[in-house]
């Protein structure tokens, strides 16, 4: 009958409309997740250029506070060989008018601590510490950058594979997109893409009317 054809024109149609706006609405949302992921790579790639930048400045030190380091322990051994134990042992086993046994003076001005030479031990044995301390700091430093940017590097390349499967899919989904009829029909009527969903409702509202 003539209501039977209508009937079965107007379920096509639907059917039509149905698949139509799946496509477009997958289409919409693969464009969304494409520009997120291309935000994400904007900011991976600069945080990786931030790190990879401060674990190269951080690379340009080490090699002279190494130098730094090695520099200070020198004095400091040939300090420490100079006030070895047994000029120490020496000087405390002089008895005072008798002479010494090197020198055979009977004056003895250095029987007493050297309060000087201690003091520049002591400063000494700080500068190597500060050095050790500021060469640790500026490796651990290194390594953290190199961390860094080795996983910005990594989150980099999880987003570009995931913007090829991405990209895989929507060009699937065009060519559905380019090929369905209501697609062919929407283009004649001149409506665009960010127009779509509310055709999509009209045509619902159209179809239960």
């Amino acid at each position: 009958s003539q209501l039977a054809q209508a009937k079965q024109k107007l379920e096509m149609r639907r059917e039509q409309i149905n698949s139509a706006e799946q496509i477009a609405r997958a289409l919409a949302e693969q464009n969304q997740r494409q520009q997120a992921l291309q935000a994400q790579a904007k900011t991976t790639e600069h945080a990786r250029t931030t790190s990879d930048a401060a674990a190269a400045q951080a690379q340009q030190k080490i090699p002279a506070l190494h130098a730094a380091l090695a520099q200070a322990e020198r004095s400091l051994k040939s300090a420490e060989a100079a006030c070895a134990d047994n000029v120490e042992t020496l000087r405390a086993a002089l008895e005072p008018d008798a002479p010494c046994p090197v020198c055979g003076a009977h004056e003895h001005p250095y029987q007493s601590a050297n309060p000087q030479l201690h003091a520049m031990l002591a400063n000494l044995q700080a500068e190597v510490t500060h050095c050790r301390q500021q060469t640790s700091q500026t490796e651990q430093t290194l390594a953290t950058h190199n961390a860094e940017a080795a996983s910005h590097r990594r989150q980099l390349e999880n987003i570009q594979t995931e913007q090829a499967q991405q990209q895989i899919k929507a060009q699937a989904e065009q060519q559905a997109w380019q090929q369905h009829p209501i697609a062919k029909e929407l283009e004649q009527s001149g409506i665009k893409a960010e127009q779509h969903a509310d055709w999509f409702a009209d045509q619902r509202n159209a179809q239960q009317a």
